[in-house]
């Protein structure tokens, strides 16, 4: 993901996604580098991606995330651009603010 081929192959991968084991399996899979994949220059692309083709319901895990780096990701322009994507998508953004 954090290479420009790479990062296209993921986001393809992520249009993709119809299942929800495998919308499950990825995100254990992504979750683990969040940080590193949305603040980085192809990175963000792949994280932008996912927060607009995945329903809310599995936006949990990247709520999370976000709150409690939001220093961190909000001192980033590329983490910034994340988190715009996110908070524009989010239904519900009173619970990611409660978070």
């Amino acid at each position: 993901m954090l290479s420009p081929h790479g990062t296209r192959v993921v986001q393809k991968i992520i249009e993709k996604l119809k299942n929800e084991g495998l919308i499950q399996q990825f995100i254990e899979i992504f979750k683990v580098n969040i940080l590193q994949i949305l603040k980085d220059i192809n990175g963000n692309h792949t994280v932008q991606k996912f927060i607009l083709v995945i329903n809310n319901e599995n936006f949990d895990f990247l709520s999370e995330i976000l709150v409690n780096n939001v220093t961190n990701v909000t001192n980033h322009k590329y983490g910034c651009c994340v988190l715009q994507k996110f908070l524009s998508k989010s239904k519900d953004i009173h619970k990611v603010i409660t978070l």
